[in-house]
């Protein structure tokens, strides 16, 4: 019986070492996505790092006034929207970006704070994002803006001037802040996530088994 006992312990030991490595590798697939991202967004600042001088490499800066024009309306067919003040093309996606779409409201926009609450006005856009929680910058930056970055039919056509980025492309002091609080964020879920799976560890440790005949 005893015997019996410890084996039980042992496989659930077993199967919760697995379930951890299995969530380890999801998490570094998920943070290997992202930094994929990142790089796709930035593939214009790194080939002119590595000295490439092509007007090909260099970075588009978007203005405001260009964007607005960018929204399928008065027989336009081009349909752009900004993220963080990252800008896509989603003229692919009409469905869904084109007059009478459902996300019509954010082309030819920044949307990045109605993204998030739902809130379609042009007060709504102008907000900072200190008026956002950490939780929401994480959805933003890591959920809404990893997935334009990634999704290839919405090629990213450069930086919007002038909140996010400055008119050489360069990231804001609110960017920089947004992503301040996103990797502080991380940091913390990370921690509470592994707080979750030690506890889980020692209750099954500690649970008693019933041994059968």
């Amino acid at each position: 019986m005893e015997f019996r006992r410890g084996n039980l312990v042992f496989l659930a030991l077993l199967l919760l070492s697995l379930a951890t490595r299995v969530s380890a590798a999801n998490d570094a697939k998920r943070k290997d996505d992202t930094d994929q991202g990142s790089v796709d967004q930035n593939k214009y600042q790194q080939r002119c790092a590595d000295g490439d001088d092509s007007e090909t490499c260099k970075v588009r800066v978007v203005t405001v006034e260009e964007l607005s024009t960018k929204n399928g309306e008065d027989g336009g067919k081009e349909l752009w929207l900004s993220l963080l003040g990252k800008v896509y093309d989603v003229s692919n996606g009409p469905q869904y970006y084109a007059p009478k779409s459902g996300y019509h409201i954010f082309a030819g926009r920044d949307g990045t704070i109605p993204f998030i609450t739902g809130n379609f006005t042009d007060e709504e856009c102008a907000k900072h994002t200190d008026e956002l929680t950490a939780a929401q910058l994480y959805s933003i930056d890591r959920e809404w803006a990893n997935f334009y970055a990634k999704e290839e039919k919405y090629p990213f056509v450069g930086f919007l001037c002038c909140r996010f980025y400055d008119e050489q492309g360069q990231p804001t002091e609110e960017t920089q802040r947004v992503w301040e609080r996103v990797k502080s964020y991380e940091k913390i879920k990370a921690a509470k996530a592994k707080e979750r799976k030690e506890k889980r560890k020692m209750m099954m440790m500690a649970t008693p088994k019933t041994a059968t005949t």
